[in-house]
């Protein structure tokens, strides 16, 4: 390595060690406070200012919320699609890559936004005013699926940071719970067979008898004893502490922003921010190492280096937000004043090409994490896991 790359990684503050209780993905700190610790901090907050949860939800709540999700959620959902297709051609049919992480990055990448996109074509065309109820009833079902999904990644991510290390049978059963939690929720979501409503939509839900809705919530029980113990016995058994960060971005992924995310609706209301918080560490992480890389070749000097690296990051970090705003906003809203109301289709809902982005964009994005952040990721081992 050149003198010029070592001087790059003293000045990126070398968080690439490998010592136990060193390695983290930015600083332990913050990212204690990015993939959980805020939101506890919050809500502590909220308890202490209120009369226990109950605090009344604010026309400014809801600004803050939305300026929040324009400036962390929108980019944390450019981000994944700017690093899930980023060589996915090459990636796809790279004689390397396993068969079945084949397989996800073909569901991912190419089978699921192609139905999703026949599917909302077909609505457009129908008018059914149906579509786009069952289109939102899917959104809010997968993205339990997906909360879970990232806190169990987050848990074993930080504890291999730790040099914390759970056996097979072990991260079954840490993984069966973030399940049984998310079934637990969904349940409940579904016990009186009421409507539920998102913005003026009302989505049909089912009633479940109250014995499945106690079965989900014991067997939950059941299994976060089990995680408890798991726990523990690897703390007792190897001396090596617990890794603080992974347990509460795994507690909080699951119980707090899943489970009982109703005990204070202005906490609610910011779940998705805090879940988008606990993502971008990672993608800092990655994109950071994988930066580093490709600066470790020979520029000439240490300067060109560290300019080329400034202005790569600062590109990736600004193209994820014009990108969220384009989507999620511009583009939507262009279709619907043009599509949706001025034409007058007797059977299109005025915001139903906001609907239709939003669904796609949440849905696709929770497929492609579960494709893009795996062991059999090349990249994300290279540049996450090994980093």
């Amino acid at each position: 390595m050149t003198q010029q790359n070592v001087s790059l990684r003293k000045w990126l503050g070398d968080k690439f060690s490998t010592r136990s209780g060193t390695r983290a993905l930015i600083s332990p700190g913050m990212d204690f406070l990015l993939v959980g610790g805020l939101s506890c901090i919050t809500l502590a907050i909220y308890f202490l200012i209120s009369d226990g949860f109950k605090i009344e939800v604010k026309d400014e709540t809801y600004i803050v919320a939305a300026w929040l999700s324009f400036v962390i959620n929108y980019p944390h959902f450019a981000y994944s699609y700017m690093l899930f297709y980023k060589g996915f051609v090459a990636r796809l049919f790279a004689p390397e890559t396993e068969f079945w992480s084949r397989v996800r990055m073909s569901i991912a990448g190419l089978f699921v936004p192609a139905l999703m996109l026949a599917y909302f074509v077909r609505a457009y065309v129908t008018q059914n005013p149906e579509y786009i109820m069952w289109a939102l009833f899917t959104m809010i079902f997968t993205v339990g699926w997906h909360y879970v999904k990232q806190a169990y990644g987050v848990l074993i991510t930080m504890s291999v940071y730790r040099n914390i290390f759970y056996a097979t049978w072990e991260k079954r059963i840490l993984w069966i719970n973030a399940y049984a939690v998310w079934a637990y929720s969904w349940c409940r979501t579904n016990s009186t067979g009421n409507d539920i409503p998102y913005r003026h939509i009302q989505m049909k839900s089912f009633k479940f008898p109250l014995e499945v809705i106690d079965g989900s919530f014991y067997f939950a029980c059941f299994t976060t004893a089990a995680c408890i113990a798991i726990v523990l016995n690897r703390w007792l058994s190897e001396n090596r502490g617990i890794s603080v960060n992974a347990v509460i971005g795994y507690a909080c992924g699951i119980y707090m922003w899943v489970m009982i995310p109703f005990m204070n609706m202005a906490f609610y209301i910011l779940i998705p921010m805090f879940h988008s918080l606990q993502y971008l560490p990672f993608v800092y992480k990655f994109k950071k190492s994988e930066l580093v890389r490709e600066l470790e070749r020979p520029l000439g000097d240490y300067k060109r280096s560290r300019r080329n690296f400034i202005i790569h990051a600062l590109l990736f970090t600004v193209t994820g937000g014009v990108l969220g705003l384009l989507f999620f906003e511009t583009i939507p809203n262009l279709l619907d004043d043009h599509y949706s109301t001025k034409l007058e289709y007797a059977g299109l809902d005025p915001l139903f090409f906001f609907f239709a982005f939003t669904v796609f964009i949440n849905v696709h994005h929770f497929f492609i994490d579960s494709a893009f952040w795996r062991r059999d990721n090349r990249d994300a081992q290279k540049n996450l896991f090994r980093a």
